[in-house]
């Protein structure tokens, strides 16, 4: 007897053990009954459950949910073996084994094992099946093969007798799966007459139309080319800054010295000698904040002020946010004067027409070279926190490098307490040499305590710490911040946590402990000026943050840091490689240069105190620099920038000149995922209309590309509200049964919709607010997203379909015989969570669904917004092509993923239809992007139009009929 034992799930009790009967009643998948025999794969014992992220490894694709029902009447000594029936048992059973690995991707389901018994001089062969469950057979003859032959033909007979393969020795469940997962598509007849109508036309009149088009247009706009890259508005003439020039005087400073004010004069020196400079100052001397003010001041001084013009680039958007307002209270002005901000979604410029200071993302600086390569009127270029090598400064870096080679009159100063100084001046030696400014010292010193200087109470916590567990325990965070509170004088404590759920985690436990002021600071609360601000009287102030506050924020009553060591990092999705939407998010140990930042954070008005909850052994086993983002994250964003800088260039080429560039590899599955969403062109890579005017707005591409198409398509208020719910949504902030819940109550089979619908309701009137803040930035992006006309064809299927456009991510539900599962349409396994209204996959009304994002962990993508969709949207809107199969001289199947069992079954006829209505349907997004979005005039406008209407209303007759019906026959 062979006793398998196996645990359910992470923290269950119950247990399976050989034949005892397992309750499935709480299986999601299963109905309530008892099921006699799990079944082996891979050597481990898989379960069919669908709970939200505890799936084992084990449950990777159907191979592991297939439950058999075993006969037990049926036994090993009571089988009627038939000769007949297997004349080649060896070669049969192995012929069935290698269709199971094929198919299913099953390890061996027969393993044999042989001896010979002396005395009887016979000998013994004992084969042992591990699938449908495990059972042996033997047998005894004088030759090794005849026995082998004998247990093989038993092996057959019983699989046979129980229903578990076919004469022809296949497999049952391939052809019942297979019959399981067949979607009929039918079109109904008189959208049939309306749909031919509408082909006719496009035949007669709008291919003839569109073949004399003229589809040739430029990257970037002329009058974007004549405006300035930092100021916004046209160049200011030589007259104008000359007059302007005479205006301006020097400012007085709202005195605060920093140690930095030292080496003002070391500095500007370096910088007018040398056109790239390093300033390699310790936390907290004031290089972020000085810097540029130092060049700003010193040009003003000499009568040229008005030709001054620094663009500071800052790897995030609240930093650049904050500092500008710091800067320019510290100048005696307020932000939109000479001092100016550019992230996404939001800018406020300087209004002067010369000398200015403008912080900005990596990203938002790139897209300047797009219409500017010499990056003409801008005189500096501060490089600020390049340590933490985001992928937008690296591409900052490569873009200056070639414009250095031909602007000899701009300046670049790169800033870091921490860079590695040998890649920056390997990187830059065609310019002569780099110097190297170094500023010691804070403002007062930081006592630095590792986990094991602290008290013996916190001792226990230092045996589950190793290099290769990064995980945060927030009890023990919860601890030390009470220790502190409670036998530290005053000063606001900094604690460093990994993600959002880790600030909500933590405010929650330490909510019961008086005396505190506990305020989270993450890019998703947007107002962060109580952080900010002084604790109230008789409270101490606790700020939870990320690595956000590592750099350039200064809140300035912070003297206490409690550094928990650990961030999240995003990771390229190693699961459905080329995917736009999956990105593995992991917790990891931050560097040593991440550790000396965090340190200095404390300090600023008093000697400071810096806890690490991690060991000193552990500290000098972590990597002395963070690795670059760009080796790490998804390549589609940085691709498609370089591209539009330089579109002529290969994106491999582009890539490569980075300071530690991507595999090639990876850059080619960004390009095949940017071509696939039509960004870049096929035949050589440069960017495409949609691409461009994607680009030119301040939003993710795929969201970008969904507002244009939702525009053209007419249904774009509807999709504004799905993207900013999709962009910062209270929602996420509930549990996951409430947040489920909540959106069941606003729609039943559309996360997406749900949110956004939900956002209008009076209990978030604050997201309500940013929801109103979102569209209009987005529509500012863009005369024609201006229009009133926009949501004539205004419909939920319609947008579902065109997000499945634009982002490209579709899953697909999978029946066999005794459980239901997802995969991605790469054909990897996906886990839609129990945060989704389509968690429980059998009640999903079809067996598709799209999702806008997803996280790769333990080998599987986690989803937990989903919209279900149609089978036609699939067909029309898909952006991968559709493979096709005959059945008949009639029939033909239809897939655009890669799972071989869900297909669409259509007649030729209607299939000719929907082909040609996708073609339609490109052409009428092509043309509409080049005139509207890029407001390229064309004779044939008006016809446009008008077909567009017919177009629109016949997708929407589609997309409203039930046209799809499962057969299950």
């Amino acid at each position: 007897m062979h006793f398998l034992l196996t645990k359910l799930g992470p923290g269950s009790a119950r247990w399976a053990l050989g034949r005892t009967l397992i309750n499935y009643s709480q299986v999601s998948g299963l109905s309530s009954q008892n099921i006699t025999w799990p079944v082996v794969h891979r050597n481990r014992l898989a379960l069919c459950y669908n709970c939200d992220k505890r799936r084992s490894s084990s449950l990777l694709e159907y191979r592991q949910y297939h439950v058999a029902h075993a006969n037990p009447n049926v036994l090993e000594e009571n089988v009627e073996v038939n000769q007949e029936r297997f004349p080649t048992p060896v070669q049969d059973l192995k012929a069935l084994n290698k269709l199971m690995q094929d198919k299913f991707d099953m390890s061996p389901i027969f393993s044999v094992s042989s001896s010979f018994l002396t005395p009887s001089n016979v000998n013994k062969v004992e084969l042992t099946l591990n699938w449908p469950e495990t059972r042996t057979f033997t047998a005894s003859a004088t030759e090794k093969k005849m026995a082998l032959r004998k247990t093989c033909r038993e092996a057959l007979q019983w699989l046979y007798d129980n229903k578990h393969i076919t004469k022809a020795i296949r497999p049952i469940m391939i052809y019942e799966t297979s019959r399981m997962n067949t979607v009929e598509v039918n079109l109904n007849q008189s959208v049939v007459n309306e749909l031919d109508s509408v082909l006719d036309i496009y035949a007669k009149d709008v291919v003839p139309a569109l073949s004399k088009f003229d589809r040739t247009w430029h990257y970037y706009d002329v009058e974007k080319a004549n405006l300035h890259p930092t100021l916004g508005g046209p160049f200011p003439s030589s007259e104008d800054l000359d007059r302007w020039n005479q205006t301006l005087k020097p400012t007085k400073h709202r005195e605060l010295k920093l140690p930095i004010d030292d080496y003002r004069e070391d500095i500007l020196q370096a910088i007018k000698n040398n056109a790239v400079t390093l300033v390699k100052g310790a936390t907290g001397c004031g290089k972020t904040t000085k810097v540029p003010q130092f060049i700003l001041d010193e040009a003003i001084a000499e009568g040229r002020g008005a030709y001054c013009n620094i663009a500071v680039c800052l790897p995030r958007r609240l930093t650049a946010k904050e500092t500008a307002k710091f800067v320019a209270h510290s100048r005696r002005e307020t932000v939109g004067q000479s001092v100016g901000y550019n992230v996404r979604m939001e800018r406020k410029g300087p209004s002067v027409l010369g000398g200015s200071i403008v912080f900005m993302t990596g990203q938002k600086l790139a897209l300047k070279f797009s219409s500017n390569q010499l990056l003409r009127g801008v005189s500096h270029v501060v490089l600020d926190e390049v340590h933490l090598r985001d992928v937008g400064t690296d591409l900052v870096m490569n873009l200056l490098r070639q414009a250095l080679q031909e602007n000899k009159d701009l300046r670049v100063i790169i800033m870091s307490a921490t860079v590695d100084t040998d890649v920056l001046q390997s990187y830059f030696s065609s310019f002569g040499p780099m110097p190297i400014i170094e500023v010691p010292g804070r403002i007062f010193p930081v006592q630095a305590h590792y986990l094991n200087d602290l008290p013996a109470v916190f001792y226990d916590h230092t045996k589950s710490l190793s290099i290769n567990n990064a995980e945060i325990d927030l009890n023990l965070a919860q601890r030390v911040i009470t220790w502190i509170h409670n036998t530290k004088p005053n000063g606001g404590i900094l604690v460093f946590i990994s993600g959002w759920t880790d600030i909500a985690q933590l405010t929650q436990l330490l909510s019961p402990i008086q005396g505190l002021k506990v305020v989270p600071v993450h890019r998703r609360l947007g107002d962060h000026s109580a952080a900010l601000k002084p604790a109230p009287k008789g409270l101490r102030k606790v700020i939870l943050a990320t690595n956000v506050a590592e750099t350039s924020i200064t809140f300035p009553d912070i003297v206490y840091v409690v550094d928990c060591g650990i961030h999240k990092i995003c990771k390229r999705n190693q699961i459905s490689r080329g995917r736009w939407a999956s990105e593995d998010m992991s917790s990891t140990w931050i560097s040593k240069a991440n550790v000396v930042q965090r340190r200095g954070r404390a300090g600023r008005v008093r000697p400071g105190e810096c806890y690490h909850l991690f060991t000193e052994e552990i500290f000098n086993q972590m990597d002395d620099h963070e690795s670059p983002h760009i080796l790490n994250s998804s390549l589609e964003s940085v691709v498609m920038m370089a591209k539009v800088v330089n579109p002529k260039i290969k994106a491999v080429a582009l890539l490569g000149e980075f300071p530690q560039p991507p595999s090639q590899k990876d850059i080619s599955e960004a390009v095949t995922t940017l071509q696939e969403l039509s960004f870049l062109s096929h035949h050589d890579e440069t960017p495409t209309a949609l691409g461009v005017a994607a680009m030119k707005m301040s939003a993710p591409l795929p969201a970008a590309s969904a507002m244009i198409q939702s525009a053209i398509l007419r249904c774009s208020d509807t999709m504004v509200s799905v993207l900013a719910s999709a962009e910062q949504s209270p929602i996420k902030f509930c549990g996951a049964s409430e947040e489920r819940k909540l959106k069941a109550d606003h729609h039943d089979s559309s996360d997406h919709l749900a949110q956004a619908k939900a956002i209008s309701g009076s209990h978030f009137s604050r997201t309500k607010n940013l929801n109103f803040f979102l569209s209009q930035m987005v529509k500012s992006q863009n005369e024609f997203l201006k229009r009133t006309d926009l949501n004539e064809h205004d419909s939920e299927m319609l947008v579902k379909s065109i997000l499945l456009n634009c982002y490209g991510s579709l899953l697909v539900r999978v029946k066999t015989p005794f459980s239901q599962y997802m995969n991605d349409s790469s054909g990897k396994s996906a886990i839609i969570t129990t945060r989704s209204v389509n968690y429980n996959i059998e009640n999903m009304d079809f067996p598709f669904a799209m999702y806008l994002t997803g996280q790769g962990k333990e080998k599987m993508i986690f989803v937990d917004d989903t919209s279900t969709i149609s089978p036609l949207s699939v067909l029309l809107f898909s952006p991968s092509d559709l493979r096709t199969e005959d059945v008949d001289s009639d029939t033909i199947h239809v897939r655009a993923w890669r799972n071989r069992y869900v297909k669409l079954v259509l007649s030729k006829e209607n299939y000719t239809r929907i082909k040609n209505l996708r073609s339609s349907l490109k052409d009428v997004l092509e043309y509409f992007v080049i005139t509207e979005m890029m407001n390229y005039p064309d004779e044939n406008y008006n016809l446009m139009c008008r077909f567009r209407t017919d177009l629109l209303s016949c997708i929407n007759n589609l997309l409203s009929i039930e046209l799809a019906q499962e057969t299950d026959l």
